[in-house]
């Protein structure tokens, strides 16, 4: 969930032998999907930056991680990561 409280992020991991590649975006005053992101295979782990800017998705078939900008509901760029990436987890390095 963004900070803000406005989106969440999900992650449309699928089945082994059919793995999503997507991210569904939710707007919770209306519980309404308004983005659906491509993302990488096996989208799983979801995390949000402390001031809202990305959203990262771990994607466990890719060995990736998607970087989604929020003000544009858009794919930036997929990081390639160690293998079976599932968990994901989100620490600024401004304190």
């Amino acid at each position: 969930m963004t900070p803000d409280k406005r989106y969440v992020y999900v992650a449309n991991e699928g089945m082994d032998e059919n793995p999503d590649n997507r991210a569904s975006v939710i707007e919770t005053a209306t519980n309404k999907v308004v983005a659906t992101i491509v993302t990488g295979q096996g989208a799983h782990g979801v995390v949000v930056s402390d001031d809202g800017s990305r959203a990262f998705i771990a994607n466990t078939i890719d060995s990736t991680v998607s970087v989604i900008d929020t003000a544009t509901q858009a794919l930036t760029r997929n990081i390639k990561v160690g293998e079976g990436s599932g968990g994901i987890t989100f620490r600024s390095a401004v304190r």
